[in-house]
């Protein structure tokens, strides 16, 4: 009998331990249920701002109108691609070219080299620029991780090709070449940045107009600028390459673009780890789908998170210099980064592109004011200005301002034998001009970039 009570005692009590697990299970599903549908609130009340702002919000938002053959850029590029692939060994030796002047004597018999084997390539290039449209043929589709886009390093290889040919125009006196090709490796940073997908393109875009603009460091002091001379660049050519640089809407328009297009990428992702959709596996390898629906949450809110902070590097450069946008950005990064599982990964790379944007803008301006020097100095029998303000407004329409610091110009030292221009760089302290690199285990700074100001030498060292 005392056998049976205490039999059934203990059925009690294990009945009350199971009712109350069971509670607290159904209470904790409960409460996690809810977590997901607040994440996802809060997150669909933020695309429903973004769309109605008119900005892409899902995968096919980012797809452009398809342009027929006949008008389509990106077949003449790609045509021009297939050429240098396959001719692997004349390209490797286009690779070992020097993008900065003087040549070695073996570098101009490899130019020479290339460029006859790789004629009809540029002769695509060229056509290209003639075309009305562009149309990459890139279907994006979710998951967008998955999605190949054109192989970008072939427009590099273009892009290498185009700068070898504008050298060896310059070298042999043709500089209305060298400023054709030159701006036809600014159609192809054009081209890229109007590319659908995100960061990744705009990034390439803007090493494609730094190549441009280096390709004018190396030759501006030189150029030949004569409407008589056949082979001379002609003043129209280079008040037009000018106002091409200092057009800079079209890269404030493509970042922009690239930037919600980066901001989509993100959203897309997450949305494909937590329905399980990726095709080769996801992109953590030791991630467990199993464990998506306990980690929604957690992930929905990171991707309003990053979702946000994206948006926060779009306004970085509506501020109109990098010291402003880094502050601004910097108390977004780091709360971005204390509230989400892969915010580590995603924000360093988010908060470098504002300096990319405005490193790019500098290159532009820096290059544009060489290109005014010299037309000033042939204008003026030989003899440079004394000041920036000498070139306005028959040379450029102002004085740039720095994009690296507000209310600030770029700087000219007019010194007799190497005239600089430079920028405040990336301390963000006028230092005068001064070369030192920043790095104290350098002597010689490997870029104006790494230097104390982002100085540039008007004549070719």
């Amino acid at each position: 009998m005392e056998s049976n009570q205490r039999e059934k005692k203990r059925a009690r009590w294990f009945q009350q331990i199971a009712i109350g697990v069971v509670a607290l299970l159904l209470i904790a599903g409960s409460v996690h249920f809810y977590r997901i549908h607040k994440a996802q609130s809060r997150l669909d009340q933020l695309l429903a701002v973004y769309r109605s702002r008119g900005e892409p919000t899902k995968v096919e938002d980012l797809q452009v109108p398809p342009v027929p053959d006949s008008e389509n850029s990106a077949i003449d590029i790609q045509n021009a691609a297939k050429i240098l692939n396959a001719n692997i060994d004349e390209s490797r030796m286009l690779s070992r070219i020097g993008h900065a002047l003087p040549w070695t004597t073996k570098e101009k018999a490899a130019a020479i080299s290339s460029l006859t084997t790789f004629d009809k390539a540029l002769k695509y290039l060229t056509l290209a620029t003639s075309r009305r449209g562009l149309d990459w043929r890139v279907q994006l589709k979710s998951p967008m991780i998955e999605v190949l886009l054109p192989n970008l390093g072939n427009v590099r290889e273009i892009s290498g090709l185009a700068t070898v040919s504008a050298f060896e125009a310059h070298l042999r006196g043709e500089d209305g070449f060298a400023l054709q090709h030159i701006r036809e490796i600014i159609f192809l940073s054009r081209s890229v940045g109007k590319m659908p997908g995100g960061i990744v393109n705009s990034m390439v875009s803007f090493g494609l107009q730094g190549a441009a603009c280096e390709a004018i460091f190396n030759i501006a002091a030189e150029l030949k600028i004569n409407d008589s001379d056949q082979t001379a660049a002609t003043r129209k050519q280079v008040t037009a390459l000018i106002a091409e640089l200092l057009d800079e809407k079209r890269i404030t328009e493509d970042f922009r673009r690239a930037m919600q297009g980066e901001r989509v990428w993100i959203i897309d992702t997450i949305e494909s780890i937590l329905e399980n959709k990726f095709r080769k596996g996801t992109p953590d390898p030791n991630w467990n789908p199993k464990l998506a629906w306990f980690k929604k949450a957690d992930l929905l809110d990171d991707a309003r998170t990053l979702a946000i902070f994206d948006t926060h590097v779009i306004e970085s450069i509506d501020i109109g210099n990098d010291q402003a946008a880094t502050s601004y950005l910097a108390p977004h990064s780091a709360a971005a980064l204390e509230s989400g599982m892969l915010a580590k990964f995603i924000v360093p790379s988010l908060s470098r592109a504002p300096v990319s944007y405005f490193r790019t803008i500098t290159h532009c301006r820096i290059a544009a004011t060489m290109l005014a020097i010299r037309l000033y100095t042939v204008d003026h029998l030989g003899k440079p200005p004394e000041k920036l303000i000498e070139l306005v407004p028959a040379y450029l329409p102002a004085i740039p301002g720095d994009p690296m610091i507000a209310n600030q110009p770029l700087k000219y030292i007019p010194r007799e034998t190497d005239p600089i221009l430079y920028s405040v760089g990336s301390n963000f302290i006028d230092d005068g001009g001064k070369t030192t690199p920043t790095d104290p285990k350098r002597s010689v700074a490997d870029s104006p970039w790494s230097m104390l100001d982002a100085v540039f030498h008007y004549v070719r060292p």
